[in-house]
């Protein structure tokens, strides 16, 4: 992590976290492009002291860089995936349909995807059986409509090729270990294409590029450890 501010040049730079979901998205992205980016990483529980004057509301994801003669500060996960697809276009492969049809049902589905992201939370920081049965409740209804909207053949969501939409869902979905460490539920029980999909998914080069922990530590296991401010004691409500 940077202890001094970095520069901000007309190369955009990337303010990581490697374990942050919505970052994850980013990354995901940049990873589809086959593009490399200036990045510096950030650690959400040590913030250094020059971060705030860089990121307006003190969160990752952000890209900066100098274009017009000013600063510009981007940042929402899902604004800079579209953004690493708009800067960099046909600089690698399109994370776009070529039709209207499917990139609106795309956009759909991102936007079924962002509704959950706050019952995952929900169902990780539940305290009694009760209260995660209701989360895993609502949180499984979205699941299944996700699983419906999978397509048959894969291996991405729609269809052959990664997609915006397959960055946007992806980073939860792959901390699905998170859940059942922490709740005991199983994230794709009984969706065998969302099962199918994670499987495929998480042996996926775009994928495996963007698995950065610390050097020499377990990505999953790391995960669990920052995971536990959230997750506190396990407990398995679906024993």
């Amino acid at each position: 992590m940077a202890s001094e501010a970095p520069e901000v040049t007309a190369e955009p730079l990337f303010l990581n976290c490697w374990y942050c979901p919505f970052v994850h998205r980013v990354n995901l992205a940049l990873s589809a492009k086959n593009v490399d980016i200036r990045r510096t990483e950030i650690d959400l529980a040590n913030k250094p002291e020059w971060f705030p004057k860089v990121s307006p509301f003190g969160k990752v994801p952000v890209i900066t860089y100098q274009e017009g003669g000013q600063t510009q500060v981007l940042y929402e996960s899902l604004v800079l995936a579209q953004w690493v697809e708009d800067y960099y276009g046909a600089k690698g492969p399109s994370l776009l349909p070529s039709s209207a049809t499917e990139r609106a049902r795309m956009r759909i589905i991102m936007a079924r995807c962002d509704e959950s992201v706050g019952k995952f939370y929900k169902l990780l920081r539940s305290g009694s059986k009760e209260e995660a049965h209701a989360a895993a409740e609502d949180f499984r209804k979205d699941l299944t409509w996700l699983n419906e909207n999978i397509d048959a053949q894969g291996p991405y969501i729609l269809g052959s090729e990664f997609r915006l939409v397959d960055a946007a869902a992806l980073p939860w979905l792959l901390r699905a270990h998170v859940l059942e460490h922490y709740r005991g539920f199983k994230l794709s029980e009984g969706l065998p294409r969302l099962a199918a999909y994670l499987s495929a998914l998480s042996e996926d080069p775009i994928v495996k590029r963007t698995i950065r922990p610390p050097e020499g530590k377990d990505w999953k296991a790391e995960l669990l450890v920052k995971f536990a401010g959230m997750g506190g004691t396990p407990v398995n409500y679906f024993a």
